[in-house]
C-alpha cells in the first residue's frame, strides 16, 4: 500500500497512476485530509509531495515504512522537508530526505524513455531511442556552419 501526499499534476497524481498501473494500491491525499496519519500509519511506502514542511512526522508511521520526501519548502535558510524526520531513531527502514532537481530530471527522463518504448510509434514519427534523449554534440557546436540546416 502507497500513501501519496500532495494530488498535484507534477507529482502527486502522475505517480500514483503510475504506481497503481503497476499494481500497487494507491491512497492519494492532500495535506489537509481529515484522516492523513492513520492513512500513511498502514502504508508501506509514504511518498510526500504537499510542499508543506511538518504535513506528518515519521514517528508516526509503521516499522519497516519507506518514506520518500519529495516535498520541501525553504523556511528562513533551511529547506525543510515535508516530512519531518525525529531524530537517529525513526521507524522507517528507508527515509529519503529530500528529491532535488537532478533527482527530478532523471525520473522525468526515465519516464518519458519507459512510455516511448511501451507506445507504438505515431504515423510517420521516427522511433525514440535511449540516446535521443542524450545531449547532441552538433547542438552545441558554435560553428556557424553548424546549424546552417535549420
Amino acid at each position: 500500500h502507497v500513501a501519496v501526499i500532495g494530488r498535484s499534476w507534477l507529482v502527486g497524481q502522475p505517480l500514483s497512476q503510475l504506481l497503481s498501473a503497476k499494481g500497487a494500491t494507491v491512497t492519494l491525499m492532500h495535506r489537509s485530509t481529515k484522516n492523513l496519519v492513520e492513512l500513511c500509519a498502514a502504508a508501506d511506502v509514504v511518498i510526500s509531495a504537499a510542499g508543506h514542511p511538518g504535513v506528518l512526522d515519521v514517528s508516526t508511521l509503521k516499522t519497516g515504512v519507506v518514506v520518500v520526501n519529495v516535498g520541501t519548502t525553504f523556511k528562513d535558510d533551511d529547506l525543510v522537508p515535508d516530512i519531518l524526520p525525529t531524530g537517529d531513531s525513526h521507524p522507517a527502514s528507508l527515509l529519503v530526505h529530500s528529491v532535488g532537481p537532478i533527482s527530478v530530471a532523471i525520473l522525468l527522463r526515465n519516464a518519458a524513455e519507459n512510455a516511448a518504448r511501451q507506445a507504438p510509434p505515431a504515423l510517420g514519427a521516427t522511433e525514440v531511442t535511449s540516446s535521443s534523449f542524450a545531449p547532441d554534440s552538433s547542438r552545441t557546436s558554435t560553428s556557424p556552419t553548424a546549424h546552417s540546416s535549420c
